[in-house]
């Protein structure tokens, strides 16, 4: 996780610094990726902090920060920007900054924020044996996701507490569906060859971290994908759910038995 409890480099101006809901370079289909894009989310989250901590008067060294724990900021919303954006930013951060130093830079190409017709796909994956992932991360806190067949809706539940419907994960599912729209336009992140852009494209959404898989999914919708354990949701299409934790492993080839 990113460490902004002191941090003195020299971070750019609002005008040079690169459009963070998208990273594109500005030609046509071209995003950072990697560790330039990574190196782009964390000075997005370190400005970011900055503009907080000078709208509320502390210092730089007067706070421990955890991008992905529960965040004391509501104080600091004046400052422009949401504290939701802040959270999404961060945990996109690490969650990117996690499948790097598992595979390397050689063995895996990361794009965040890429665009499509109406949505923007969080981390577009591509591994190295050529399978193409369109991740969108989504929190629900500490609660567990449950999947309604019957109802096409994922609800969240909290120990002792009644099931809610989740709309933002549901809608997830027609984000995601969404990626296809880069393959009609032929846009160059689906590849540059005919084989390239014909290679499967899996859609899940990652839960981050603090939310669950429920234990009261059906087992006709748990599976293992990689070598991890996922729900598969079957809609219009198949989508996959996977908690954080297993993301390197969901994206790993299956083993052959």
């Amino acid at each position: 996780m990113i460490d902004i409890t002191d941090n003195n480099e020299d971070l750019t101006s609002e005008k040079e610094r690169t459009d963070i809901l998208s990273l594109a370079t500005g030609k046509s289909g071209e995003y950072l990726q990697n560790s330039e894009a990574l190196a782009k989310l964390k000075e997005e989250v370190f400005t970011l902090y900055k503009s907080y901590l000078a709208v509320a008067g502390f210092s730089l060294t007067s706070l421990i920060f955890s991008p992905l724990a529960p965040l004391g900021f509501a104080t600091l919303l004046s400052a422009g920007a949401s504290l939701e954006y802040f959270r999404v930013i961060a945990r996109l951060h690490d969650t990117m900054k996690m499948l790097l130093e598992h595979f390397g830079d050689d063995a895996i190409k990361i794009t965040p924020r890429v665009r499509t017709n109406s949505a923007i796909i969080d981390l577009l994956v591509r591994t190295a044996d050529k399978r193409m992932f369109a991740l969108i991360i989504r929190s629900s806190q500490d609660n567990s996701v449950l999947w309604r067949e019957d109802r096409q809706q994922f609800f969240v539940v909290k120990k002792g507490k009644p099931a809610k419907k989740n709309d933002p994960l549901t809608k997830a599912i027609d984000e995601l569906q969404t990626i296809f729209d880069l393959k009609k336009t032929k846009n160059p992140l689906m590849g540059i060859t005919s084989s390239e852009r014909s290679a499967p494209l899996i859609k899940a959404i990652v839960l981050a971290p603090g939310a669950k898989i429920a234990a009261s999914n059906p087992q006709e919708i748990r599976t293992e994908f990689g070598e991890a354990e996922v729900l598969k949701i079957q809609t219009t299409s198949t989508t996959y759910v996977v908690e954080c934790d297993n993301l390197v492993k969901f994206l790993l080839p299956p083993q052959k038995k």
